[in-house]
Order: C-alpha cells, then structure tokens, then sequence
C-alpha cells in the first residue's frame, strides 16, 4: 500500500465524518472508504482513532502524517556553526579544509550551505586606506548632505556634477562561461567551446572615455563615449592587410594626450584613488551595462569593437543611469556609517520595483544620527593623521643616526 500524504489523510477524515453518526461508524465503512482511497484499513482506523482522540478536547482534529518524527534526530545545527566558527575565516578555502578543522563529514557542511547557514563568498582584494584616505571620503560624503526646510537630511541629487572615467574594453574575454547540453536521457551532446588566440596577455583591447550626468526631463544624461585611438598609414605589407593603409591602433590615456585635446572641461573631482572605484556611478554599474550589451556579440577587429561598444552606450537607457546616481548615494551612506572604510556591504534598494510601482525617489534620506557619526570620524581619524605625520617627521632618514 501507498504512503498516505496529507491531503489525502485530511479527505479520508472528512469522509469518515460525513458516514458517522455522533462519533460511531457503521461496520464497512472504514474497508469501504480504504478501497475507495486505495489504502490499507489499518491506515484508515489510525486516521479515525487520531482524529476522535483529538477531538476529545473540543480543538480540531489533528490527522497529520508523523513520518517527519521518525528515523534519526538531525544534529543541532546550532551546534555545528560553533564548530565552524572554531576554524578561521581564511582557512575555509573548500570543503575538505573545513571538514579536517571542524572535525564534520563533508554531507553536513553541504548541508549547512543548502539550508542556508553557511554561503559562498568571495575574499575580495581592497586598497588599503591609510586616515588622510578615510578623512577624505567622509568629506565627500558629508558634503553631498543637505538639510531642506522639513528639517531632514537627504543627498544631493548631483545635477550639477559631470562623472568621467575610463574603461578597457576587450576584444575577447578569457574564460568566458556558456552552458551546453550533457547528452542525458538521449539529447544531443555539446563540447565546452574553444577560441584560440596567440597570446592571452596580448589581446586586442580598447580603452574608451566615458561623460554621463544625472538624467533630467527629455535628456538621457550622456555627455558621450570616446575610443582613445589613433589613426596611422602601415608601412610594411602584411598577411592581413597592404601597405599604405590607413587603421586604428589603440593608445592609453596619458597625460601628454589629454593636454594635446585643447579644451578646458570642469568637472567635479573625484575624492578617491583610481584604484578604489567605488565613489563614480560609471563603475558602479553603468560600465557593466555597457559591456553587457555590447558582450551580445563577437568583434574580430578594432573597429568592430568600437562600433559595438558606441552601439551599446546609444541603447544603454537613461533609467539605469539613474539608478546608477541612487547606488551612489547609497554608497556614501554605507561610507559614512564604516568610518570611512571600503569594507562594506550594499543593501538591495529593489530599484525596478519601485520603479514599477512609481515609488522611486530622486534622493535617498538620511538619518542625523548617520550624519553626525561621520562627523565625529572625521575628527577622530584627523587626529590619527596628523598623530601619524608627527611620527613619520620624528624617524630619522635612512643611512643617518640619531646622536643620544
């Protein structure tokens, strides 16, 4: 006989009821109503015994399967974190590792990440940021708080503010994930792809320059993207192409380039290192979104690439700009909350939700209490600097002595 689910226990109760009269079967009526559910009358009278029991005590009947009580008591998964917490962050690179410190069988930490306690995380390399560093991006952060007449503190919406930034752009990507089919149950087979280049330290690549602000009105908030490129005459007769030829070869943007362009743009400053992209809406996603468009297709060449990568920008939208400026604000928030540190943890805001249900601000608010621990970070890393500078000037030079 079949396993009876839940359901089914509940429609047999019923039944059961609707043939009783005050509390008491007529003989048959269990083996008729086991042979109409297809289960045993034995499953059928523990079902009725169950519920009459239940109902002894004027609450409703409880006819539930116990299947779920019985076999081995699982381990107190409480039990199991501590001994995982035991083992240092750094030493649980994979299963095998956490399974020798923690003292645990290898199906009980797969357990723990199925049923959530534990997740896969990616150790991140951050720039390191000494106090003037910290002292800096509090500023920033600080400096775009305003207070309107309600007495609330929100961001600026940054309408007046230009973000420029560049962005390498390959030609291919290395490693590149796909998903083929395995050949189970009879559909067709399919191999992993394989391109092959000469060099995979010298793929073709452009660098490109980006201008966007906050979108306003009819405008999308593109200033514009530009390939730093330029043009030359081959000299020399090639397998690929003649001589006298003009083509593209790519450049980087150095200071020698940028003074050759002739014109005087003010933007605002960035107030951190390019290293730490992390206060500039394009790396906040909108290069992403570049790519992503343009990652739609398979360039061969130069040209190819800087057609796709400007095809790409003219259909990014203005709204995931826009959302682009809001995690901004966002991350400001979380700097002001970590003293300054590049440590943190962005929360979901949920943006195309709220968009959806036209409930998405131009700024986030801010609570005071926020504001006013920023402030007081700022005063104490102040201290830390210049605690440090005045040490830095007390060492002495190398290759000298101090004369005690």
């Amino acid at each position: 006989m079949k396993q009876a689910t839940d359901e089914e226990r509940q429609a047999v109760w019923k039944t059961l009821l609707l043939r009783s009269t005050r509390g008491v079967l007529s003989p048959g009526d269990i083996v008729q109503t086991a042979a109409h559910f297809h289960l045993s009358r034995f499953v059928v009278a523990r079902i009725w015994e169950r519920g009459i029991s239940s109902m002894g005590d004027r609450v409703a009947a409880v006819v539930k399967s116990r299947k779920s009580a019985r076999g081995r008591k699982k381990l107190d998964r409480a039990v199991l974190c501590e001994h995982v917490s035991a083992v240092p962050v750094n030493e649980r690179e994979n299963h095998r590792k956490i399974q020798q410190a923690s003292n645990t069988s290898s199906y009980l930490i797969q357990q723990l990440i199925k049923e959530g306690y534990m997740r896969r995380a990616l150790r991140q390399t951050r720039s390191l940021l000494t106090a003037s560093h910290k002292v800096a991006r509090l500023k920033l952060a600080v400096n775009h708080v305003k207070l309107n007449g309600d007495g609330q503190y929100y961001f600026d919406p940054m309408f007046d503010v230009v973000h420029i930034d560049e962005k390498w752009l390959y030609v291919k990507k290395i490693a590149q994930r796909v998903y083929v089919l395995t050949g189970k149950d009879g559909t067709p087979l399919e191999e992993a792809p394989v391109q092959y280049v000469q060099s995979k330290r010298h793929i073709k690549k452009v660098m490109f320059l980006c201008a966007v602000a906050r979108p306003r009105g009819d405008w999308d908030g593109k200033i514009g993207l530009w390939p730093v490129v330029e043009t030359y005459i081959t000299q020399r007769w090639g397998v690929n192409r003649p001589a006298g030829v003009e083509e593209i070869k790519p450049v980087s943007m150095n200071r020698i380039l940028a003074r050759g362009v002739g014109r005087c743009v003010t933007v605002a400053k960035n107030a951190c290192r390019a290293q730490i992209p992390d206060l500039n809406c394009l790396d906040l996603g909108y290069f992403c979104s570049i790519q992503s468009l343009q990652s739609h297709t398979s360039p061969q060449t130069t040209e190819d690439l800087i057609k796709e990568v400007e095809l790409a920008f003219a259909e990014t939208t203005a709204e995931t700009l826009n959302k682009t400026f809001l995690t901004l604000q966002l991350v400001m928030k979380e700097i002001m909350t970590n003293e300054g540190r590049n440590n943190y943890r962005l929360t979901h805001m949920h943006k195309d939700k709220l968009i959806n249900a036209g409930q998405l601000h131009t700024t986030l608010m801010r609570d005071a209490e926020i504001l006013f621990s920023a402030h007081s970070a700022i005063a104490m890393l102040s201290v830390e600097q210049i605690y440090a500078e005045q040490l830095r000037a007390a060492q002495p030079l190398p290759g000298t002595s101090l004369n005690l």
